[in-house]
C-alpha cells in the first residue's frame, strides 16, 4: 500500500497510470488491469463465495480499499508474460531478483521462507518460488520451479483456497511425482 503512495508522490502519476505506462504497456500485458468497476474489461468474471455448499455472488469491494496491495485483474497469458519479463530482467536487475528470491534472515538468525515479495520453499526436492493472492470471490497462485523451468499459475473465481493445492498437483503431474 505504502509503495503505491510513494510511486504516486515521486512520479506525479496515479498508481494506475504508472502501472499502465511503465509495466503493462511496455510488457504487452493487454489483459491486465488495475481494477475499476466502471471499466469495461472483456471476459471479466464474477467472484463467488461457497456458503455451506451453495455458491453465491461475492459482495462488492471497492478496489480503493486494497489500492497497491492488490486490485489487479489479469489472465494466465499475461501472467506468463510477466514471468518471462521478470526472468529476462526487463523489470528489475538480476541482482535485485536474486535478493527477492533469497529467504530472508531474521534478527534472531532464523531463515524465513520468504524473500522480498516471494515465498521460497523446498518441496519434494525442488526449490519453489511462489506467491498467492486472494480477495472477496477470487484466489490466485503462481508457482515457479527454477531447476525445471516450470511455471504454473492458477486463477479461481471463488473463495476456494484450492488454487495452491492445484498448482502443486499440476507440478507433481509434470514432474512425475506422487501426489500429496
Amino acid at each position: 500500500y505504502l509503495l503505491g503512495y510513494i510511486i504516486e508522490i515521486i512520479t506525479g502519476k496515479t498508481y494506475r497510470e504508472y502501472l499502465q505506462q511503465n509495466i503493462f504497456t511496455p510488457l504487452g500485458l493487454t489483459n491486465t488491469y488495475y481494477d475499476d468497476p466502471n471499466l469495461i474489461i472483456p471476459n471479466r468474471v464474477s467472484g463467488y463465495i461457497n456458503d455451506n455448499g451453495k455458491y453465491r455472488n461475492a459482495g462488492y469491494l471497492s478496489m480503493s480499499l486494497v489500492y497497491a496491495a492488490g486490485a489487479l485483474a489479469s489472465n494466465v497469458e499475461d501472467l506468463f508474460k510477466w514471468h518471462q519479463a521478470l526472468y529476462s530482467y526487463k523489470l528489475v536487475k538480476k541482482e535485485t531478483l536474486e535478493k527477492a528470491f533469497t529467504p530472508y534472515k531474521l534478527s534472531d538468525g532464523q531463515i524465513s521462507e520468504y524473500g522480498y515479495g516471494w515465498f521460497i520453499k523446498n518441496f519434494k526436492g525442488n526449490k519453489n518460488i511462489a506467491h498467492g493472492g486472494g480477495i472477496d470471490g477470487f484466489r490466485a497462485m503462481e508457482l515457479y520451479i527454477p531447476a525445471h523451468d516450470i511455471y504454473i499459475t492458477t486463477l479461481i473465481n471463488s473463495e476456494n483456497d484450492a488454487s495452491t493445492n492445484l498448482a502443486i498437483e499440476i507440478s507433481d503431474l509434470i514432474l512425475g511425482k506422487p501426489a500429496v
